[in-house]
């Protein structure tokens, strides 16, 4: 089993994102020892079958995240794009909550902003973002980027 990366995004839900063509080994070893690991829910999947303590597997997409030592790092950039990018990650967090997300992360983190427009094109959805930073924070967009 190759490099995986585990964050958490909401209360007892831990994202564990794998290599591509891992998913259902990594699936199948948590699966005997945890009863709420589920493999690519869509957002009925994971209100119906999640537990106390679920576990996501999914793939991990390219360029993220980086590698420290022997241990995978999720970025908050990541993280802060997966909200919009990802439909699970983005319904589980109530929408309400994304201003306070983003002002809290730029306020209390040195957020690379380059790093996190550049993910949010790959993924799709960097004009959403861009527009959600405008319109619904205070966060100065012409003094992050």
């Amino acid at each position: 089993m190759n490099e995986f990366v585990n964050h958490q995004l909401a209360k007892n839900t831990i994202f564990l994102d794998v290599e591509n063509m891992q998913e259902e080994t990594v699936f199948n070893l948590l699966f005997e020892k945890f009863p709420h690991v589920l493999l690519n829910p869509g957002i009925d999947e994971y209100y119906r079958y999640s537990g106390d303590e679920t576990i996501i597997v999914g793939r991990l997409i390219s360029e993220s995240p980086s590698t420290i030592g022997d241990y995978c790092q999720c970025s908050l950039e990541k993280l802060l794009v997966d909200l919009f990018g990802r439909t699970l990650a983005g319904s589980i967090i109530s929408r309400s909550e994304y201003p306070a997300i983003y002002e809290d992360s730029f306020r209390k983190y040195s957020i690379n902003a380059q790093k996190l427009f550049r993910y949010a094109r790959r993924r799709g959805v960097e004009q959403k973002i861009i527009k959600f930073i405008a319109e619904e924070t205070e966060i100065d967009l012409e003094a992050i980027v």
